[in-house]
């Protein structure tokens, strides 16, 4: 019973750090979406595209 609970506290804690992990690439991800769509905002008005 005493490894189920210590097993219980590390899938937990895994559990938490694959959150943050996850919330830490979607932020990566919507950074990343911004500076591409401003970079084609630049080239257009620059005439490249």
């Amino acid at each position: 019973a005493a490894f189920e609970k210590q097993q219980s506290t590390l899938n937990k804690a895994e559990q938490k750090k694959i959150e943050q992990l996850e919330a830490k690439l979607r932020n990566k991800n919507d950074v990343l979406s911004e500076l591409m769509e401003e970079h084609v905002k630049l080239k257009k008005a620059l005439g490249e595209l």
